[in-house]
């Protein structure tokens, strides 16, 4: 069951930066949308884009059952810059620059009070 996990990290972590250098604020979550569906397929999923604007929908058939229903947001919220370098990115309201709002998906999506 372990095997491959170091595999898998690596392109989870990678996918985590990714969409944390790059985050968009809600109904503008067009790159994020396309990154996660192409994710979903590439995992086997069954993959609805657009939904409700911008939402994904990936569907893991797997027979008769139980079924599990797993949500995640992938929006940003506007806040002042901080310190978590690795985190910083160019999303959709310009680039970042000391005490400038910018989406709260560049601070690993720490509450708005926690950001200096």
């Amino acid at each position: 069951m372990m095997a491959g996990q170091g595999d898998i990290r690596t392109w989870q972590e990678d996918f985590y930066l990714e969409l944390h250098q790059h985050p968009e604020v809600s109904h503008h979550e067009n790159a994020t949308a396309r990154k996660v569906a192409e994710r979903l397929k590439q995992a086997g999923f069954q993959v609805h884009s657009g939904v409700g604007g911008t939402g994904v929908v990936g569907a893991l058939r797997n027979g008769d059952g139980p079924t599990v229903l797993l949500r995640a947001g992938m929006d940003a919220l506007p806040v002042r810059d901080g310190d978590d370098a690795a985190l910083e990115g160019d999303g959709v309201l310009g680039q970042h620059r000391p005490g400038k709002p910018h989406p709260a998906a560049a601070h690993g999506n720490r509450p708005a009070n926690d950001v200096p």
